[in-house]
């Protein structure tokens, strides 16, 4: 019988790996060759599984690379006879040269093949690469992307060349948020149909969906829990009548948790916290009604177990305890929780709000003018919290030169080398790294997404994969 591991996946250099051939045991001197059969997975083209057997059990491995490219090395599995290993991370339509390895207590075996990557599905959003430093850009390998426009969506993991290596969706698709739940290797979505939206897992190396809850009125953006659970944001729309005597509905937003059981429960609703105000209207799932909070990001901050909750139209990112969904603090608005400082510009229109691991608050924003019209030029702003103030501090910003603007989506994700991905969302689908210094060392760009009405959703730095062995 066959069994599943999850491993992780490595990047080495040549130097770290053994050549085919090469005891890897004291005492033998020659490694039995083996034969080696190669086939492309059935569901992402670029992906490769390498079978072969050995007479004897033992531990195996796979050394694999393109041509000029940095070789890349699964880890060891179990111990088995048979052998069957998926070799993931590689680009469409290049000749790839793999060596397997089986190591045990009765002999070493090592085999050679060379394969050709599966081509990328003729629809998949092609991005073009056109600033590449290396020698200044973070360490991470990939960047989960999730693009949509009318004719469908995809969720795409692209390397440093801009190059597809992973990809999920297609025609009738809409992912309106995709986070990684590296503890699993799945992705966790938000997936909309004309029947409605639903929050589903897919494994990562087998991208098959699994739905989790299909409901109505789940929009914008999911955040992945430490135990298997899932936060996401609801519509909830209610009658009120305002102060001048007019009755309407108005779309405020509930923050729901779907445990890794199925059971749901509320953690928290914009209707406890404020009152609503007109920012416009627009079409939802209940029809046209007052636009009120328009919550558009959320995200799981584990040292405190609290939620990152922005609400684009106040201009308000509330944090609210996971355990009892109480405000625990509500950074901007009008509130006088915490304010900016003196010489600080406030936020508005934010998009993709995180917190940085130095406790620093990250977004994108756009300015808006008394009469509700966008500025011109999108930027990244970077806020630190002044503790004895209680004030957003702006500390670091970057794209007021670059003069982009971002009427939707669009977001910034600090990398651990200190360097800053952003995306701008929204016409236009490009993403930059950059330095605290604003100087761009990596920029890929999908160069016909006005035609295409593409939109780009959600970039996340993905250092690598988890995939499954068979012995």
């Amino acid at each position: 019988m066959r069994s599943h591991r999850f491993l992780p996946f490595l990047l080495l250099g040549l130097g770290g790996c053994h050549a085919p051939g090469e005891a890897v045991h004291a005492g033998l001197d020659v490694a039995v060759r083996v034969q080696v059969s190669v086939e492309q997975d059935p569901t992402v083209a670029m992906s490769l599984w390498a079978n072969w057997e050995t007479p004897e059990p033992g531990v195996s491995w796979v050394e694999y690379r393109v041509e000029g490219e940095a070789s890349q090395e699964t880890s060891s599995t179990e111990v088995g006879t048979v052998h069957r290993v998926q070799l993931l991370g590689l680009p469409p339509d290049l000749p790839v040269k793999i060596t397997v390895h089986t190591s045990g207590d009765d002999g070493d075996y090592v085999g050679d093949a060379i394969a050709i990557t599966g081509s990328a599905p003729s629809d998949l959003p092609e991005f073009t690469l056109s600033v590449s430093k290396p020698s200044l850009m973070d360490a991470s390998r990939f960047a989960l992307t999730t693009t949509m426009s009318p004719s469908g969506a995809w969720i795409q993991i692209i390397d440093r060349l801009g190059r597809p290596v992973w990809y999920h969706g297609g025609a009738g698709c809409f992912f309106g948020d995709a986070k990684f739940d590296v503890a699993r290797g799945e992705f966790v979505i938000h997936s909309q149909s004309a029947e409605g939206s639903s929050i589903l897992r897919i494994d990562l190396t087998a991208p098959n969906e699994r739905f989790l809850l299909p409901t109505k009125s789940i929009h914008h953006a999911v955040a992945v829990l430490p135990d298997g659970a899932v936060a996401y944001i609801s519509e909830e729309a209610r009658p009120w009548t305002f102060a001048d005597g007019t009755d309407e509905v108005v779309f405020g937003d509930t923050v729901f948790e779907l445990s890794a059981d199925g059971s749901t429960r509320q953690l928290f609703s914009t209707w406890d916290w404020g009152e609503p105000q007109i920012y416009g209207m627009r079409d939802g799932i209940y029809g046209a009604a007052v636009d009120w909070t328009h919550a558009n990001a959320l995200s799981y901050l584990p040292d405190t177990d609290t939620l990152l909750l922005s609400l684009r139209n106040p201009a308000v990112v509330l944090e609210i305890g996971r355990d009892d969904g109480v405000v625990v603090a509500e950074y901007g608005g009008t509130g006088d929780d915490w304010g900016f400082a003196a010489d600080t510009e406030p936020f508005s229109h934010q998009h993709g709000v995180v917190m940085t691991p130095a406790g620093t608050l990250l977004m994108m924003s756009t300015p808006v003018s008394q009469d509700g019209q966008l500025g011109s030029a999108s930027v990244a702003i970077e806020y630190a919290l002044d503790e004895a103030r209680h004030e957003l501090v702006e500390v670091w910003r970057h794209g007021d030169e670059s003069d982009i603007q971002t009427v939707a989506h669009g977001g910034v994700a600090r990398l651990p080398q200190g360097n800053t991905l952003v995306n701008w969302g929204d016409p236009i689908v490009l993403i930059r790294e950059v330095q605290l210094t604003s100087e761009a060392v990596w920029e890929v760009e999908v160069r016909n997404a006005a035609e295409l009405d593409m939109s780009l959703h959600a970039v996340v730095p993905f250092s690598g994969f988890t995939m499954p062995v068979e012995d």
